[in-house]
């Protein structure tokens, strides 16, 4: 049972990892593969493919999000504190 239940997680931990680490074209075939046969698949699919995406920590910059990075160049000084 133990067995059983490791497998399951393991399985759902890599098919997560490949959703968010797929390339976007790759995703676009495959949804277009399962849109063929299977419409209801595919926008289940599309659903989780974006959801995995979203939180995309990579830098291969092909999802849509556009990242608004704030440059805050506020600068504390350095104390240095002497040992006695």
């Amino acid at each position: 049972m133990q067995t059983t239940f490791t497998i399951l997680i393991i399985t759902a931990s890599a098919l997560y990892l490949c959703l968010k680490w797929m390339p976007a074209g790759l995703r676009r075939f495959f949804k277009q593969k399962l849109s063929s046969r299977h419409p209801r698949l595919a926008s289940k699919f599309e659903q989780l493919a974006d959801q995995c995406a979203s939180s995309c920590s990579s830098s291969c910059n092909s999802c849509a999000a556009k990242s608004s990075q704030k440059n805050d160049n506020t600068t504390k000084p350095v104390i240095f504190l002497r040992k006695l």
